[in-house]
């Protein structure tokens, strides 16, 4: 998730691992075939990051499998390195116990679950989130001109507005359709006073979180993100999804449950600046009035029916 949200940190990352996969594939080779000749050594090498590069292409399948590849490499590679002088008998037994802690850590230590499009996203809806969250509008309002994903086609009335080339008014009545309607598609539905979520993804969840709080939506922001979290495959947890249920926490006031979802982030690498910076908002909650953009929700949800669902 950091990575296609930092694109350039990840291709560095990629670039630093597809390397290391060469490396270790050209010093393997020289164990395993000393007599190789050193042009088909070099060119062979390139085989293992070729395939972990077309593997990363695929944006439904994390990099975990390409970290146990490398893991492994690197674990056969230093124990060909440190049993070369051992005797036959000696290099049986360390393969004997380095087999299952191989397994143990290529294995079920690693998560390789490989969820698709269904449950993580289209292409599309992960494109369109990253724009979102670098506030990229004008690439976003002139770049899906035809829209397959109801997230993305709220998402392009939403740039329009934050262009200046929609109203408020006009934003309302275009990203709110009624229940059932055959039209167009979105995710916010409306009919009766009720309004319903499509989420359809993870992805598509996220982007309905970050658009609910521009639409001055708190509790659809809250319950959206409660979304992402069932939406995960592994069961994992999301920072970014409990970075957005801090935000709600505060705008609702319920700041013993910000207070433990700021001691998460906390431990984080990408939120522990963001974790430290909101904790006085927490700790003093006067201190929102010098938060005009919290403030304005804060205000929005005081003066709204509270329509939270678990």
């Amino acid at each position: 998730m950091q990575f296609f949200l930092n694109p350039f940190n990840a291709a560095l990352i990629y670039a630093a691992l597809l390397i290391l996969a060469q490396y270790l594939t050209s010093r393997l080779l020289r164990q395993f075939f000393p007599n190789l000749k050193d042009t088909y050594r070099f060119l062979l090498s390139w085989v293992p990051p070729v395939i972990m590069w077309r593997v990363a292409m695929i944006p439904y399948i994390p990099l975990t499998p390409t970290i146990a590849v490398l893991l492994l490499m690197g674990m056969v590679s230093v124990f060909m390195s440190v049993s070369s002088q051992w005797p036959k008998w000696g290099r049986w037994i360390g393969a004997c116990l380095l087999i299952p802690v191989c397994y143990w850590l290529a294995w079920p230590g690693v998560d390789y679950d490989w969820s698709g499009e269904k449950q993580m996203g289209t292409y599309e809806e992960m494109e369109c989130d990253m724009l979102m969250r670098m506030k990229d509008w004008h690439q976003i309002s002139d770049k899906y001109r035809v829209q397959e994903s109801p997230a993305v086609e709220c998402a392009v009335q939403l740039a329009l507005y934050q262009t200046g080339r929609m109203s408020r008014e006009s934003l309302y009545q275009t990203i709110y359709v009624p229940r059932g309607s055959r039209n167009r598609p979105s995710v916010f539905n409306v009919g009766g006073g009720i309004l319903t979520v499509n989420f359809g993804s993870l992805t598509s969840a996220f982007m309905v979180s970050d658009m609910a709080l521009m639409l001055d939506l708190p509790n659809v922001a809250q319950w959206a993100a409660f979304e992402v979290m069932e939406y995960i495959p592994n069961y994992n947890k999301s920072a970014r999804s409990i970075k957005r249920l801090t935000e709600t926490a505060i705008i609702t006031g319920q700041y013993p449950l910000a207070k433990k979802y700021l001691s998460i982030l906390e431990e984080t690498l990408f939120y522990r600046k963001w974790a430290q910076s909101m904790r006085p908002l927490v700790e003093q909650p006067e201190l929102i009035k010098e938060k005009p953009y919290y403030q304005q929700l804060k205000k929005a949800y005081a003066t709204s029916e509270d329509i939270f669902f678990i």
